[in-house]
C-alpha cells in the first residue's frame, strides 16, 4: 500500500508541470488571440441582430408602403369605374374618340367606342397613307353597339389625321342631338306584309315588302344596304313557319333643314324645297329635336315624305316662338291648327 501511494506521489509531482505549463499557454492564448477573438464575435453578433432588427423594420415599412398602395390603386380604379359609368350614362350610346400622339415613336393610340377595332385600324391607316403599325386602336368597355359601332365614322379618320398633323392629343365626343342627327341610325321604314294562318290561327308563311330610308351616304364596311337587310332578315323573329318570301330596296334621302327657308329634300322622286312658315323666333334651342320628332310622327303615321317633312317644318316653325327647349314643345292640336290657317 505504502508503495502505491509512493508511485501515486511521483505521477503527480511529474504531471505538475505539464498542467502548470497547459494552463500558462491557455492564459496566454487567451490573453493574445481568445480575448480579441471573443470580442469580434460579440461585436459581430451585435451587428447582426441590429441588421435583423433594421431588416424587419424596413420589411415591416415596406409591407405598408405595399399596403397604402394597393389601397390607393383601389380607391383610383374606384374612382375610374365611377367616372366611366358616369360617363357612359351621360353619353348612353353616343361616340366618342381619344387620339394620343407618341412623341418618341410617332405611333398613335385611338382610343374609341367601336365594335371592330382591327377593321377600323386597317381602314383609317389605309385612308390617311401609313403603315397599320403606325396606329393602335383600343375599344374599351362601350356598352351596347346596337350597329352603329360597326362602321368607320368619318370624325374618327379626322381625329388621327389631327393627332398626327398637330403632333399632340386630340379628343371628341358627340351628344345624342348629334348623334341622332349623325350617326349610323336605322332610319324610317315601309313595310307592308301578308300573312297565311292555318285552322288553328297559327302563322304558316309570310311575305314582305320592305323599303328602307338609307340616307344620303353609304358606310363602310356595312354599306347602306345593311338597313333593308336586317329588316329583311329579321322579320321573322321567333316565329315557326316553313314558307318566307321578302323583297328589300334602300330608298337614298337627304332632309336638309333650312331654317325660315323650310327645308331641302332628295330623294328616288326628285329634289325639291319644302318651304317653310314665317313667324318671330325667340328662342331655337329646340327646333331641330322638334323638326326630328315631329317627322318621325308624321311618317310613322304613313304619310308621304314631302307632307312629313310640312309637318316637321309646322312643329319647328311653333318651337321657336316660345323659350325653353321642352316648353316649346307644341302639342298635336296646336301643329293641325297652324297648319289649317298656313293654307
Amino acid at each position: 500500500m505504502q508503495e502505491i501511494v509512493h508511485q501515486l506521489g511521483e505521477l503527480f509531482l511529474q504531471a505538475v508541470p505539464t498542467v502548470l505549463i497547459i494552463l500558462l499557454f491557455y492564459i496566454i492564448l487567451r490573453a493574445v488571440f481568445f480575448k480579441p477573438l471573443l470580442a469580434v464575435m460579440a461585436e459581430r453578433d451585435s451587428r447582426t441582430v441590429g441588421a435583423q432588427k433594421a431588416a424587419q423594420a424596413a420589411e415591416a415599412a415596406a409591407a405598408e408602403k405595399i399596403k397604402q398602395y394597393q389601397q390607393a390603386l383601389k380607391q383610383a380604379r374606384g374612382q375610374v369605374y365611377t367616372e366611366q359609368e358616369a360617363a357612359r350614362k351621360k353619353l348612353l350610346e353616343a361616340r366618342a374618340a381619344h387620339a394620343a400622339f407618341d412623341p418618341a415613336t410617332g405611333r398613335i393610340t385611338l382610343t374609341c367606342a367601336t365594335q371592330m377595332p382591327h377593321l377600323l385600324r386597317t381602314a383609317i391607316a389605309d385612308l390617311l397613307g401609313f403603315a397599320e403599325s403606325d396606329l393602335r386602336v383600343v375599344a374599351p368597355d362601350v356598352g351596347g353597339g346596337f350597329g352603329q359601332k360597326m362602321s368607320l365614322p368619318a370624325e374618327y379618320v379626322v381625329l388621327v389625321w389631327l393627332a398626327r398633323k398637330l403632333r399632340d392629343s386630340v379628343a371628341w365626343s358627340e351628344d345624342r342631338r348629334e348623334n341622332l342627327i349623325a350617326s349610323f341610325h336605322s332610319r324610317d321604314q315601309h313595310i307592308e306584309l301578308e300573312g297565311a294562318f292555318d285552322a288553328g290561327g297559327k302563322l304558316v308563311a309570310l311575305t314582305g315588302d320592305v323599303i328602307a330610308n338609307i340616307g344620303a351616304y353609304s358606310c363602310f364596311p356595312t354599306t347602306c344596304g345593311v338597313e333593308p337587310l336586317m329588316a329583311m332578315a329579321e322579320l321573322p323573329g321567333p316565329y315557326d313557319f316553313r314558307a318566307y318570301a321578302c323583297r328589300a330596296r334602300g330608298v337614298a334621302t337627304v332632309i336638309v333643314t333650312l331654317g325660315s327657308r323650310g327645308a331641302f329634300v332628295a330623294d328616288g322622286n326628285g329634289r325639291q324645297l319644302v318651304p317653310g312658315f314665317k313667324v318671330k323666333a325667340v328662342d331655337t334651342t329646340a327646333a331641330g329635336d322638334i323638326f326630328n320628332g315631329a317627322l318621325a310622327v308624321a311618317l310613322a303615321e304613313g304619310r308621304l315624305l314631302t307632307d312629313s317633312v310640312r309637318f316637321a317644318n309646322a312643329a319647328a316653325a311653333l318651337s321657336v316662338t316660345k323659350l325653353g327647349a321642352q316648353p316649346s314643345a307644341p302639342k298635336r292640336a296646336q301643329i293641325d291648327a297652324f297648319l289649317k290657317r298656313a293654307r
